[in-house]
């Protein structure tokens, strides 16, 4: 039997939200917030995963219409959908939320997830989008917070408006920054998704020790940063690990070793491929910390459609192939990492195993703000990186051309941080992207074995974990793909 009502406290360890306009959001933690306030054209349901990551319509009344050569997309808005100051959502409402999100005044990270966008209109409760060329990923960027729909008039705003009216679950009563955010049920919402308390209260700039022991007291129900690394082996110990209080679970992110191809050591795909085999996987997480995430040999992660489990390369290093690949060839590799105490451990991990089949490491460490910067940049001379690639959205484009096409290889600003440019593979990465359906993911399974099996342009190794801590009077703990963590519509209190 689900309680309905209260109030749910949820805390914010050392850090306060950027935005939380929907067109100036672009991190997981408002994402978060966000997806409890927002409706959309399309939306993933509030269920855990693999339901969780599968697509459905929301404000569309069915899924869109699309033409023969794919690129019109015609949808029909649901009637009886309300904001939460009363006023009815239309399709106008929808092509005022693209403009403003395309304005060039609100500064919105949007654009390059509309760059096929060139016309939209509305005729009564129809929207009709026009593209440049099919995409068959437009539905899952349209799933993104960006399009998460505002009445038409909301102001323009360079940095944003934080109280803006919403149509899904709930709303933003208020925000107070560097204090508190107070969300507060819909009124008007008429719609299936779930909102069993009467509201959110969000804490900002939190001390994680004393935000854990907030939780354990039942002074707080959850913090959006989970535990700190130093803790989770007490907390799982006590609670255990995915049972009522504890979570660990795999989100949209894959950890990697960057090799680039660029640059003379691996320039050449066998010593790619010597690396790969001797990297041993399980150090390599172990080196992360305790629950730090599931081991791995892909590109995708599990909660990205298209994944499926392969086994390429042993989980401990086979130091003998890697040394058959090698040849008589050495080198020494320049390795890049920041200053996050994270990456320390895994360069002596990479250190070890790579000295074995002769190559050595010669580490250059930066600044985290001026390691990021330098590893976008295709003229920077490192061999190895250490990445962390997170969704912008869950499709597998996202993760194997943004981070992999040749065609991706901009002076600065690059994802393609391998510098990997094959035409076979670019070839296929293009087929890939003009499929649909189930043809699509089976493209996309297939291209991500091979680019580990024959190019290794990258060594992925693991999937971070998002670990979650709730208190024990916090129900219906769902743990969505669609923002990585807890969601708070679904959230209900004992």
């Amino acid at each position: 039997m689900i309680t309905e009502g209260g109030t749910l406290h949820v805390n914010v360890t050392g850090t306060d939200f950027a935005s939380l306009d929907p067109a100036i959001n672009y991190d997981t933690d408002g994402a978060q917030l966000l997806y409890a306030t927002c409706a959309k054209l399309v939306n993933y349901p509030d269920r855990k995963a693999p339901a969780g990551s599968l697509l459905e319509p929301e404000l569309s009344d069915g899924m869109p219409t699309v033409s023969a050569d794919g690129r019109t997309y015609t949808f029909r808005i649901s009637h009886g959908f309300r904001f939460s100051n009363g006023a009815p959502v239309g399709a106008a409402d929808f092509v005022y939320t693209i403009r403003r999100d395309l304005d060039p005044r609100m500064h919105s990270p949007v654009v390059p997830f509309l760059r096929d966008l060139v016309a939209f209109a509305a005729n009564g409760n129809t929207l009709t989008l026009k593209l440049r060329q099919p995409a068959p990923d437009l539905l899952p960027r349209l799933a993104m917070t960006f399009f998460c729909v505002v009445p038409a008039g909301t102001p323009i705003v360079a940095r944003g408006i934080d109280t803006i009216p919403s149509a899904g679950p709930y709303y933003v009563e208020s925000r107070t920054r560097g204090l508190s955010v107070t969300l507060k049920r819909n009124p008007y919402y008429s719609g299936p998704r779930p909102s069993h308390v009467d509201e959110i209260d969000f804490r900002v700039f939190q001390n994680g020790d004393s935000s854990v022991h907030q939780i354990a007291t039942g002074a707080a129900d959850y913090d959006i940063h989970g535990v700190p690394p130093e803790l989770r082996r007490q907390i799982a110990l006590r609670y255990g690990v995915n049972g009522s209080r504890f979570f660990a679970h795999p989100w949209g992110e894959t950890t990697s070793i960057v090799l680039n191809t660029s640059r003379p050591l691996f320039r050449v795909t066998s010593v790619r491929r010597a690396v790969a085999y001797a990297l041993d996987r399980v150090a390599l997480v172990h080196a992360l910390g305790f629950l730090p995430g599931r081991l791995t040999e892909q590109i995708l992660p599990p909660a990205v459609p298209g994944f499926q489990r392969a086994r390429i390369y042993p989980v401990h290093a086979d130091v003998r192939t890697a040394k058959r690949l090698m040849g008589n060839r050495r080198g020494t590799a320049v390795l890049y990492a920041s200053d996050n105490p994270a990456d320390a451990p895994v360069v002596v991990v990479i250190s070890r195993d790579l000295a074995r089949i002769g190559i050595n490491i010669d580490v250059r460490g930066f600044r985290t703000a001026d390691y990021d910067r330098r590893i976008h940049r295709r003229a920077e001379p490192f061999d190895i990186a250490l990445s962390g690639f997170t969704a912008d959205y869950l499709d597998p484009y996202d993760f194997i051309n943004v981070q992999l096409s040749g065609h991706n290889i901009p002076a600065v600003g690059n994802q393609n941080l391998s510098h990997f440019d094959d035409p076979t593979f670019n070839r296929r990465m293009d087929a890939a992207a003009a499929l649909t359906g189930s043809r699509r993911y089976a493209a996309y399974a297939k291209l991500d074995a091979d680019l580990m099996r024959r190019a290794v342009p990258i060594v992925p190794f693991a999937n971070e974990y998002r670990v979650e801590f709730v208190s024990s009077r916090l129900g219906c703990v769902v743990l969505a793909p669609g923002v990585g963590g807890l969601d708070f519509a679904a959230a209900c209190l004992k």
